[in-house]
C-alpha cells in the first residue's frame, strides 16, 4: 500500500488534509517500505524545505526505525500559530499558498494517472474538495469558526520535538514566515549540542541560503546537508557536529557568529519606555514619539490611524516570501511607507553599538472604542539617513491576549516571550473605553545597531497584505489608542549586549 502511494505520488486521489494523523502514518509506512528495498542499507535521512521540512520533523518525532538524521529548511514549530493565525488574525499567505497548491495539483503527469487508473477519481476529488480551500474560506468568512482558533484539531498536526532522537539540523531565516520558532524548536530537542544545530541567515522563505559558499559565509547549503548526513548516517568524522551549535547572521551588517545557546549568553535584560515626546526622526509617520529610559510623567492618549495598504512594507515582503523585494528596492529594507499609518516610538541616536539578541515583548496600555482591536508591531533599525530597516515583528488581537504563563519565557521575573493561548475558551472581553494591558510577542532577532543609529517601534492597526480581518471582526473595531501612563507604563523589554 505504501509502495502504491509512493509510486502514484503527486496525482493521488482523495482529499488532502495536511499533516493529519493519516498523512503522518503515510510517512512511517513509506519509510518502512524504503528500508525494505535491496538498495537501502537501513540508514535513513530526511530533508525538506517548508512543508517538506515540517513533514521531516513530524516524522522524526514518530521515531521510525532507521532514521538517523534530518535537515529541515525554513520549517516551523507550529504552522497554524505562525502562518495561519498569527496573533489570532488570519494570514493572507495561507489562502494564497492553498490556491497555489491546488493550481499545481491540476498539472500532474497524465501518463501516471492513466497508468494507475486514477484519472477519473482524481478529477472528481479535486472538484468536490479543492485541497482545503473551501475549509479555509469558511474560516475566513465565519465569525466564530472553531478552526479560527488554535485547538486540538490543530495540535494533532504538530511535531513532537521532545520525542526526536535522530540528529537534527534546523535552518531558518530572520524574514521567513516561520522565523518565530527556529530557537524554540532547537531548545525543545532533547539532544546533545553536536546532534542538534540551528543556523539562521538574513533572508526570506525563498532566498534561504543565499550567499552561502562565499568568503566569510558558511558553506553552500547542499554541502552542509551532505556533511550532516555523512556524519550521522555514515559515521564520517568530518567536524560538522562541532558547528555552532547556534549560528546566526546578525542583521545590521553584524556578520556571522556562533554561540553555545540563544539568546547570546552575554546579553542582559533591558527596558525602554514609550513616551509622547517627539523624537524628531519620523516626520513621515502618523505620530512621531519616543523610546526613553524613563516612563512619562503625564497621561497621554495616542490614537492609531486606519491602516492603508503599503506594498513596499516588510510585512508584505515576508508574506510574499521575498518576491516583492525584486519589484522594489525599498521593499523589505525601508519601512517608512508603512510607518505613515503608524504611531512610532524612536530612541535618540545610540552612543555606541548595541546588539539585540533574542525575543522581545511589547507591553502596551491600550483602549478600544469597540469590542476588539488589532495591533501590528515592527521593530526597526533607523539609519542616519532615515531609512527604517525592519528587524522583526509581532501582532495580537486584543480579545486573544490571554497568556499561557507556563509556556511563556521569563527572565528574572520579567516577561520576555509571551505565548498566547489563541483558543476560543480563553477569549477575554474588551470593554469599550476601558483601559487594559496587552503583551505582544515579538519574534526573536540578532541584530547590531551601530552607533548613530536608532531603535524604533512602529505600531499600526493592521498590516494590509499580511493579515485578513474578517468582516465581522472589523465591525467590532471602532478606534484604538495607546495610553502612556506612568502608573501603567508601556514598555519594550528585550535582551542586548552593549551600552546605550
Amino acid at each position: 500500500m505504501a509502495k502504491d502511494r509512493l509510486r502514484q505520488s503527486f496525482p493521488n486521489t482523495g482529499g488532502w488534509d495536511f499533516f493529519s494523523p493519516r498523512e503522518q502514518r503515510d510517512y512511517i509506512e513509506t519509510l518502512e517500505w524504503v528500508r525494505q528495498q535491496p538498495w537501502c542499507d537501513g540508514h535513513l535521512a530526511l530533508t525538506g524545505i517548508s512543508y517538506g521540512g515540517i513533514a521531516a520533523l513530524i516524522a522524526a518525532g514518530l521515531r521510525p526505525e532507521g532514521l538517523d538524521a534530518i535537515f529541515a529548511i525554513v520549517a516551523g514549530e507550529d504552522a497554524p500559530r505562525e502562518l495561519g493565525l498569527t496573533g489570532g488574525a488570519i494570514t493572507l499567505g495561507m489562502g494564497a499558498w492553498l490556491a497555489a497548491v491546488n493550481a499545481a495539483k491540476f498539472l500532474p503527469s497524465p501518463r501516471g494517472m492513466i497508468r494507475n487508473r486514477v484519472l477519473g477519481a482524481y478529477l472528481r476529488d479535486r472538484v468536490r474538495e479543492p485541497g482545503g480551500l473551501g475549509h479555509a474560506a469558511r474560516i475566513a468568512r465565519e465569525e466564530d469558526h472553531p478552526d479560527g482558533y488554535l485547538n486540538e484539531h490543530w495540535d494533532e498536526r504538530l511535531a513532537r520535538f521532545e520525542e526526536i532522537t535522530c540528529a537534527t539540523w534546523i535552518h531558518g531565516a530572520w524574514h521567513d514566515v516561520y522565523n518565530r520558532s527556529n530557537f524554540r524548536m532547537f531548545d525543545r530537542l532533547a539532544l546533545s549540542d553536536g546532534r542538534k544545530q540551528v543556523v539562521v541567515d538574513d533572508g526570506y522563505h525563498l532566498t534561504v541560503g543565499s550567499g552561502f559558499g562565499e568568503p566569510d559565509s558558511p558553506q553552500s547549503l547542499d554541502e552542509l546537508q551532505c556533511a550532516w548526513f555523512d556524519r550521522w548516517c555514515k559515521g564520517i568524522e568530518n567536524g560538522i557536529d562541532g558547528y555552532g551549535p547556534v549560528t546566526v547572521r546578525r542583521q545590521g551588517g553584524g556578520g556571522w557568529v556562533a554561540h553555545p545557546a540563544f539568546p547570546d549568553p552575554a546579553a542582559q535584560l533591558r527596558r525602554l519606555y514609550l513616551t509622547p515626546e517627539v523624537s524628531g526622526s519620523a516626520a513621515h509617520a502618523n505620530t512621531d514619539a519616543a523610546l526613553r529610559d524613563t516612563p512619562p510623567d503625564d497621561l497621554t492618549r495616542l490614537p492609531l490611524p486606519t491602516a492603508k495598504a503599503s506594498w513596499t512594507s516588510n510585512n508584505v515582503a515576508l508574506m510574499s516570501m521575498g518576491v516583492t523585494t525584486l519589484l522594489s528596492a525599498r521593499a523589505g529594507s525601508d519601512d517608512r511607507g508603512a510607518e505613515a499609518d503608524a504611531v512610532t516610538f524612536t530612541t535618540a541616536p545610540l552612543d555606541a553599538d548595541l546588539t539585540l539578541s533574542g525575543p522581545l515583548n511589547l507591553r502596551l496600555r491600550v483602549e478600544a472604542g469597540g469590542t476588539d482591536a488589532f495591533w501590528s508591531v515592527t521593530v526597526t533599525d533607523v539609519e542616519p539617513d532615515g531609512a527604517s530597516a525592519t528587524l522583526t515583528r509581532g501582532c495580537l488581537l486584543s480579545s486573544l491576549r490571554a497568556i499561557d504563563t507556563e509556556r511563556s519565557t521569563y527572565i528574572d521575573g520579567e516577561l520576555i516571550f509571551p505565548l498566547h493561548t489563541l483558543r476560543a475558551d480563553t477569549v477575554l472581553p474588551v470593554i469599550p473605553g476601558a483601559p487594559f494591558d496587552i503583551d505582544i510577542e515579538i519574534n526573536p532577532t540578532s541584530a547590531v545597531l551601530r552607533a548613530g543609529h536608532r531603535l524604533r517601534v512602529a505600531i499600526a492597526a493592521n498590516a494590509p497584505g499580511r493579515h485578513w480581518l474578517r468582516p465581522a471582526l472589523k465591525r467590532k473595531i471602532n478606534g484604538q489608542s495607546i495610553i502612556l501612563d506612568a502608573d501603567h507604563p508601556s514598555h519594550l523589554t528585550f535582551l542586548a549586549v552593549g551600552d546605550r
